[in-house]
């Protein structure tokens, strides 16, 4: 940028030839207005940026897909809620209860049927929470959460490692650590 002297005491700002173009009626408004303009332009556009696609610990938002079972697999959608991330089953990959389970189960949607709590036991086993509580602590984990297993209706202390091959790593644990059970989940799809 190069100042030219506008009067006996006053400077005026004159533009470099982009500015120039995004300034094409600089002669009928002044500069400081059209400088003003994209300043505050480029200051909306930063603004409006996302902070997800910037913050590392939002990572594990989206959809993944469980370790599949017999009983076939759930995809979860992680969400994050102020500080802590969250999710819940939004598929199955068979939502209804196989030939084996017997003539009275046979074809019906999967439910809550193992949930300690009899009041609960007909809830749809999609849409149900299957994750919570989980905080960033930095390298690529999240702690101090909950996972809740529909499977035997136990919910247990849980944490997430990233793998750098983009996979979920999901401990479900009783008391310590060691005393659990690693799951792999993997990315189904990405949500903005």
């Amino acid at each position: 940028m190069r100042f030219r002297e506008a009067g006996s005491e006053q400077f005026e700002a004159i533009p470099d030839d982009r500015q120039r173009e995004v300034c094409a009626m600089r002669r009928s408004i002044p500069l400081t207005v059209c400088w003003l303009t994209m300043w505050a332009t480029a200051g909306i556009a930063v603004w409006a940026t996302p902070a997800a696609a910037q913050d590392p610990a939002d990572a594990i938002v989206g959809q993944w897909q469980t370790e599949p079972k017999s009983t076939g697999f759930a995809t979860v959608r992680i969400v994050r809620k102020g500080q802590e991330y969250h999710g819940e089953i939004i598929a199955l990959s068979e939502p209804t209860y196989p030939v084996s389970e017997g003539e009275s189960w046979f074809g019906k949607q999967k439910v809550d049927r193992n949930n300690p709590k009899a009041d609960q036991r007909d809830r749809p086993i999609v849409g149900l929470r299957m994750v919570w509580g989980f905080t960033y602590r930095g390298g690529k984990r999240w702690e101090g959460g909950r996972i809740y297993d529909p499977e035997n209706g136990k919910t247990y202390k849980a944490k997430i490692k990233l793998n750098d091959d983009g996979t979920l790593d999901v401990r479900g644990f009783v008391g310590f650590s060691l005393l659990g059970r690693t799951t792999t989940w993997r990315p189904v799809a990405r949500t903005p």
